[in-house]
């Protein structure tokens, strides 16, 4: 009897001695789960952040980290609840509102975006995302005066971020207030003399108050940095034909065709420059190639001009 009691003693002694090997932390689920979404095995981390939340009702970063992979996994509403559930556990974690802010952006909430990057620059006024999110939010309900001013407060905070000047110039662009935008993309220049996408936009911008030597010394400069920039070429084309330089004009029109095989408005554009220049067969020919791919002004242009 005694042996019998020893051997099932034993037994329960093993079975409790691998329980407790085999038992795993919520630290360690945690950890798992860090690991697998590095791994982009998103599921399998959700999964494991769970487990850790289970046995840690509290645990703030596996909170964080479950709502982050969420958003990873276009699961927004899961996202938000669980970013939610942070903020209540942690009033001050401004990391949680400018998540949650980005989601809600993506889900068009601009509004609830807003007073999420709002109450992340309360937290920490310091946080540069936060306000170029807020900018962008705000854009996005044509309140572009309240992203103005997010702009200059970056400006403020990094003078030398340059995506922040261009931004804004990209919002006078849009008031039509030409010389605050220029002198915004002249900045962004300013830090950064490759930017090509700045050249481009100044160059339109000179050339609306009919500063046309700059618009073109603008456009050469976008398509010495981008040989690529088709819209750069169709733009300084369009200046070409209008001080009546042909040539260069039918070269840019070609560039632009060159890269974009399906540009009807190239082709239109380049007939009407080769017809201006005395060559309207030639002229004619890439009118018609316009008019053929759905061109409806170059469909008329060809009844009345191209008729033989």
């Amino acid at each position: 009897m005694n042996s019998i009691l020893r051997i099932t003693f034993f037994s329960f002694f093993i079975f409790i001695s691998i329980h407790f090997l085999s038992a795993q932390t919520s630290e360690e689920f945690y950890n798992q789960g860090i690991n697998k979404s590095l791994s982009s095995n998103f599921q399998e981390a959700i999964n494991d952040f769970t487990k850790a939340i289970k046995l840690k009702p509290d645990y703030i970063d596996a909170f964080l980290f479950r709502a982050i992979t969420y958003d990873k996994l276009e699961k927004y509403q899961k996202a938000i609840d669980d970013f939610s559930t942070v903020i209540a556990l942690q009033p001050n974690a401004a990391d949680a509102y400018y998540n949650r802010g980005m989601v809600y952006e993506k889900l068009s909430k601009f509004n609830e975006a807003i007073n999420d990057y709002t109450k992340t620059t309360e937290l920490n006024s310091q946080f540069i995302q936060a306000y170029l999110k807020r900018a962008t939010a705000n854009e996005s309900l044509f309140k572009l005066d309240a992203a103005i001013e997010d702009y200059k407060i970056i400006n403020q905070l990094a003078p030398k971020y340059k995506n922040a000047y261009f931004n804004l110039g990209v919002i006078y662009d849009e008031q039509e207030e030409y010389a605050s935008a220029i002198d915004n993309y002249t900045k962004a220049i300013s830090i950064d003399s490759n930017y090509s996408d700045a050249y481009y936009n100044r160059a339109n911008d000179y050339e609306l108050i009919s500063k046309t030597e700059l618009a073109l010394k603008d456009f050469a400069k976008t398509i010495a940095i981008d040989s690529t920039f088709s819209d750069a070429y169709f733009n300084r084309a369009f200046i070409y034909n209008e001080i009546q330089e042909y040539e260069k004009a039918i070269q840019d029109y070609s560039k632009v065709i060159q890269f974009q095989k399906d540009a009807d408005d190239a082709y239109y554009n380049r007939g009407l420059a080769k017809v201006a220049s005395g060559k309207k067969k030639d002229g004619c020919i890439d009118v018609k190639k316009a008019a053929e791919m759905g061109d409806e002004v170059a469909k008329e242009y060809c009844k009345i001009n191209c008729e033989e």
